[in-house]
């Protein structure tokens, strides 16, 4: 058998439902079986493991079992595409989407996405953050040009739900009563030193931060933004350290 073909079914054959032993690839009798066995259950711990350490405050809302029984359809639909254990997981948001739709488990899909912003903007690269008196020296008619550059860790996240209360609180492991028509939440997520700070962020000004880190002037991508409103979103971004550098096109935005 070639390599890659072995590679493979080896692979599949760890992921599917069934838990027998290969016969293609290992020789039969009860010490491969129980090998096999030992081995497949390693993985499949192991890709579960990499789950709950991503989701927290998902399995903390789905508890124990619940966590478990999705999170092993999960391993077998959704195989590894690195050996990176932090790359695990990106589509377990969408997958839960699909599977909860009861209305008391509905906000749970969008506490998975935060989850999985919180621990991409965790390992992020660094980047030393902008003197806020930088800004201040570019004049008047030419901030609207401004290009910015957002530091590595920086996402944004937006919710037609109250989905951020509902994270925080879980994270920091309170009960608390809220209310899923409560309207849409959005956050501003960056690790500017060590911590990641998850930050409550106007929704009107998430596509705005969305637009910075697509390269937009702030003349762009604030445009759809009220001035007050503008002002509020640039002085956030400066104040936790969320811009890296700045500089003026030399020719204006098509």
């Amino acid at each position: 058998m070639r390599l890659e073909s072995y590679q493979k079914s080896f692979a599949a054959a760890l992921l599917s439902e069934q838990a027998t032993i290969p016969h293609v690839l290992f020789a039969d009798g009860p010490r491969n079986e129980l090998a096999w066995r030992v081995y497949r259950n390693n993985v499949h711990f192991s890709l579960m493991t990499a789950l709950s350490e991503a989701f927290p405050v998902v399995h903390r809302l789905l508890g124990e079992e619940g966590f478990a029984a999705l999170a092993q359809r999960y391993v077998r639909e959704h195989p590894p595409a690195s050996p990176v254990m932090v790359e695990y997981g990106e589509a377990f948001p969408e997958f839960l989407r699909a599977r909860l739709q009861h209305p008391l488990t509905s906000f749970v899909p969008d506490a998975a996405r935060l989850d999985w912003l919180y621990l991409q903007a965790q390992h992020a690269a660094d980047a030393p953050s902008l003197d806020p008196s930088a800004l201040g020296e570019v004049p008047l008619d030419d901030l609207a040009r401004v290009q910015l550059r957002l530091h590595p860790s920086v996402r944004t996240f937006l919710s037609p739900i109250p989905a951020v209360s509902i994270w925080q609180a879980n994270k920091r492991g309170q009960r608390q009563a809220i209310h899923l028509d409560a309207g849409a939440e959005a956050a501003l997520l960056l690790r500017p030193v060590d911590e990641v700070h998850v930050l409550p962020l106007a929704p009107d000004a998430c596509a705005a931060v969305a637009g910075l880190v697509a390269g937009h002037s702030i003349e762009r991508a604030c445009s759809a933004l009220p001035e007050d409103l503008v002002t509020q979103t640039l002085a956030c971004l400066l104040q936790h350290g969320a811009i890296t550098d700045h500089f003026i096109p030399a020719e204006r935005e098509q």
